[in-house]
């Protein structure tokens, strides 16, 4: 089996849990929680890898070396990400929450429970970063790739 199709695999089983059926094979996948959250998932080739992503919220008018300070500081959590990283993207200067996941070795069930607690994981510190930042928050926007959405 290709990364291609294995890829296809665990994100169409993992679409099925959340209850979103598509005819199509699916390479990438974006689900919007009904709290705003955004979570992206790519296929990154020619590794077989998948790129979680979760666009935790906009840094307007905040200094930069700040807050990269800030997420190296938060990425010493390590277990409370899920496995995952925070990142400052460029150019829209958004907090993302980052995961790669090696998709070689993944059977269905693992990949989705894997994907699940990421989900989670990334609300918790969505709701937090929207409660500490409210203030200076600008509503998150991604560039929409055609993509499955809930």
């Amino acid at each position: 089996m290709s990364d291609q199709q294995k890829a296809q695999v665990l994100l169409s089983e993992c679409s099925k849990r959340f209850g979103m059926e598509s005819q199509e094979p699916i390479t990438d996948l974006q689900i919007t929680l009904d709290n705003g959250l955004s979570l992206f998932v790519d296929h990154l080739e020619p590794v077989a890898k998948l790129m979680f992503t979760v666009p935790i919220t906009e840094m307007n008018g905040t200094d930069t070396v700040a807050t990269y300070l800030e997420l190296l500081e938060l990425n010493l959590y390590g277990e409370e990400l899920a496995g995952g990283q925070f990142a400052l993207a460029q150019p829209s200067n958004e907090i993302v929450l980052i995961k790669q996941v090696d998709i070689s070795s993944q059977d269905p069930a693992t990949f989705c429970d894997s994907f699940t607690e990421f989900i989670e994981t990334a609300t918790v510190w969505y709701e937090a970063f929207h409660g500490a930042y409210a203030d200076r928050h600008v509503p998150i926007s991604h560039q929409d790739k055609g993509v499955v959405k809930v």
